[in-house]
C-alpha cells in the first residue's frame, strides 16, 4: 500500500473516530439541558439540523467516490488485466456483473409476447416486477446462452467489485 494511501486512511479513521466522540459528547450535553429551557433545546435542535445537512453532503461525496471505484475504475482495471478476483490484505476482491432488465411502455406488447413465448408469463402482472424480471432474464441467458431481442426489453449490465474476507 502506498504511503499516501496509508496516511489518508489513518487521517480518515482518526477524523471519523473524533467525529463519533464529539457526537457522543454533544448528545450527553443536550441530555443535561432541562426541558424547561426550551430556547436552548430549540437552538440545539436547529444546530443538529444544520450539521445533519452538512453530514448528508459529505456522505454523498463519499458514496460517489466509493461507487466510482466499485463500479467504474476497479472493474475496468480488472478487465484490462484479465482478473476475475484479487486476494490482498486478507480480503478477496471479486469482479461481478449484475443484469437489470425492464420493459418500457413502448416495448410492452413485444416484451410481454416474448415472456409468454418463453414460459415467463408468470412475471406479467399489471406491470412486471423489475427484480423478478432481471432474475428471470439472467437465468434465461445462462440457460440459453442468448439475450432476449432488443425490441422486447431493455437490458443493462452493471459491473461491480465486491469485497469478501479471504478464508
Amino acid at each position: 500500500m502506498s504511503n499516501t494511501v496509508q496516511k489518508t486512511e489513518v487521517t480518515l479513521s482518526k477524523s471519523i473516530a473524533q467525529l463519533s466522540e464529539t457526537l457522543s459528547k454533544a448528545i450527553n450535553t443536550i441530555e443535561t439541558i432541562p426541558n424547561s429551557d426550551i430556547n436552548t433545546l430549540l437552538k440545539a435542535y436547529q444546530q443538529y439540523s444544520d450539521q445533519l445537512d452538512i453530514l448528508d453532503s459529505i456522505k454523498k461525496v463519499a458514496d460517489e467516490a466509493y461507487r466510482h471505484l466499485a463500479e467504474e475504475r476497479l472493474p475496468k482495471i480488472f478487465e484490462d488485466l484479465g482478473f476475475d478476483s484479487v486476494k490482498t490484505g486478507g480480503r478477496n476482491f471479486i469482479l461481478s456483473s449484475q443484469l437489470f432488465a425492464s420493459i418500457p411502455l413502448d416495448k410492452q406488447e413485444i416484451g410481454f409476447k416474448w415472456l409468454k413465448t418463453n414460459n415467463l408469463d408468470a412475471l406479467i402482472k399489471p406491470t412486471v416486477n423489475p427484480r423478478a424480471l432481471s432474475s428471470a432474464i439472467t437465468a434465461y441467458i445462462e440457460e440459453n446462452a442468448m439475450e432476449p431481442p432488443q425490441d422486447a426489453m431493455t437490458l443493462y449490465k452493471k459491473r461491480k467489485i465486491s469485497i469478501r474476507k479471504s478464508g
